[in-house]
């Protein structure tokens, strides 16, 4: 039978660009974009993931039926599985809306210069919760703490269950830069590329935890995101066939 909720959307994209000088040009875009759910959120099987870390045990209402399996604080089951609900509780597609504006330039005709700002907000974004969300998020342990039958046990033990929901919202936002200096030198053609991304804001929803961010520092799904990153590119060409390249990456 059929699994999960059957989507479809219209996207767009507008853009506009305006050269006021020959070594200016001034650009601009705003766009919606859409992303069904792979085969892999709605319909992956049940699968044992091992272990969590050590947590108190989540179910603390003796008359709840999970209860008498507590164990107090040790390591605790995990399971990982397709979300193939339909209806309110199956996933929705995810939506998002974009817009940038940039400036590219050259100053001279060896240097070229471009800075983009930009946004990008994501409505219904697919994730796992984390163990350490359902295990220490009383709302979300009574949702996704079950019971299992472990057959290395024999018995029945408390797990969490691992799968695919949407986040209400994820916000994130940055600046762009990319620059380019060319010079002849006596052995070739020089080149040096230096690009990065400058985070201001990268933020998600979590149902059950609330609003969290992850510039510079780990959200309690243990991702992070790099407040700076930075390459820088090296190049010299001596001949049609003789080229030499150096990269340096930096995060911060």
């Amino acid at each position: 039978g059929e699994v999960g909720n059957a989507v479809s959307k219209a996207t767009y994209k507008l853009s506009a660009r305006f050269q006021p000088t020959e070594s200016v040009l001034l650009r601009a875009s705003y766009g919606t974009g859409f992303k069904a759910p792979t085969m892999n959120n709605i319909a992956d099987p049940v699968k044992n993931a091992g272990s969590s870390s050590f947590f108190p045990c989540p179910i603390t209402n003796p008359t709840d039926y999970r209860f008498p399996y507590c164990r107090g604080a040790q390591e605790y089951g995990l399971l990982t599985k397709g979300n193939a609900n339909k209806g309110a509780t199956g996933l929705k597609a995810e939506e998002s809306d974009q817009m940038a504006f940039g400036v590219r330039f050259e100053p001279m005709k060896s240097l070229t210069i471009g800075l983009d700002w930009w946004d990008v907000k994501l409505k219904n974004q697919i994730q796992s919760l984390s163990q350490d969300q359902i295990y220490t998020t009383p709302a979300l342990a009574d949702k996704y703490i079950q019971l299992y039958f472990d057959p290395i046990q024999g018995s029945k033990v408390i797990v969490a269950q691992l799968s695919p929901v949407n986040l209400a919202t994820s916000h994130y936002q940055g600046i762009d830069w990319d620059s380019t200096y060319r010079t002849a030198t006596p052995i070739g053609a020089l080149s040096v590329n230096w690009s990065g991304t400058y985070m201001l804001k990268a933020e998600q929803d979590v149902p059950g935890v609330g609003l969290e961010k992850s510039v510079g520092r780990f959200d309690s799904s243990d991702n992070v995101v790099f407040k700076i990153i930075s390459r820088m590119v090296f190049s010299l060409k001596s001949s049609d066939m003789i080229s030499n390249s150096l990269t340096m990456n930096y995060r911060s």
